[in-house]
């Protein structure tokens, strides 16, 4: 684990040098992947998953199979005219 903590911190520098116009990569998606990975590495996010910000806010409602037909049913009843 402690090989993949440095390879992510290598990648880190390396993104955050990468200037305009001779980067292959768009500056701004360097420094955004950047800030993430120094999120996740510096520890203020415990996944990478949060760190890119594709975690569900703390007390979101999941969605699952239940909530999509409770949810198509209430649209159909709408669309019917029923409250």
């Amino acid at each position: 684990m402690d090989e993949t903590r440095a390879k992510l911190q290598e990648l880190v520098k390396q993104l955050r040098k990468l200037s305009f116009p001779s980067s292959p990569i768009d500056v701004e998606d360097a420094q955004f992947v950047a800030s993430a990975f120094e999120r996740y590495l510096t520890g203020k996010a415990k996944t990478l998953d949060a760190a890119f910000g594709l975690a569900p806010k703390r007390g979101a409602p999941r969605k699952n199979a239940k909530h999509e037909a409770i949810a198509r049913k209430v649209d159909k009843l709408r669309k019917e005219g029923l409250p």
